[in-house]
């Protein structure tokens, strides 16, 4: 299922869109829905019952306001055995947040999301690639969801720091200011 926008450039608006392909990549249905402005869909939930619920906004005013939308579809004639549902929950990359507050004093809150089970090892390096203060390291596998670790930094001088997320084979980064 893909979701977006059909954007027609000679009437400048855009309308809803949704295809459906099946697992060879050919178009089994699509949906064309929307006024005469700019509107999109955003994301889309399968249900239990086989429907679709899609989400998205639309302007009618261009730049006045933004009107929120939820479309749900009939029920779809499609087999549901084999597919795998993803929790909404459950995040579907590894992703390592900016941490916040940032800029910061003396602690802040470093989150971090696993779409799979993994060994982590998180850390904070300086500007010059020395290992400041290890987080998290080996141990027992973080479970998949969101993560939050709270890292005091309270004794180290001002300055930027870079963050290290390692989790199995994927590695992510982000920075963090301490401020005096």
């Amino acid at each position: 299922m893909f979701v977006g926008e059909r954007f027609n450039d000679y009437r400048r608006h855009g309308n809803y869109v949704a295809y459906r392909l099946n697992a060879d990549g050919e178009v089994l249905w699509n949906l064309y829905f929307g006024p005469e402005y700019a509107a999109i869909f955003y994301s889309v939930l399968l249900l239990e019952d086989n429907s679709y619920l899609f989400a998205g906004e639309c302007d009618p005013f261009i730049g006045r306001h933004t009107e929120f939308w939820l479309v749900r579809t009939e029920p779809d004639s499609f087999n549901m055995s084999g597919v795998r549902l993803l929790d909404p929950s459950f995040p579907s990359l590894i992703a390592l947040d900016t941490p916040y507050p940032n800029p910061f004093n003396s602690s802040t809150t470093i989150s971090f999301s696993l779409n799979n089970p993994a060994l982590v090892q998180l850390a904070v390096y300086g500007l010059d690639g020395r290992l400041v203060k290890e987080l998290w390291t080996g141990g027992d596998a973080y479970s998949t969801g969101t993560h939050r670790v709270v890292w005091n930094a309270s004794a180290l001088p001002a300055g930027e720091y870079l963050i290290r997320l390692q989790a199995g084979d994927a590695v992510k980064g982000t920075k963090a200011v301490v401020i005096k």
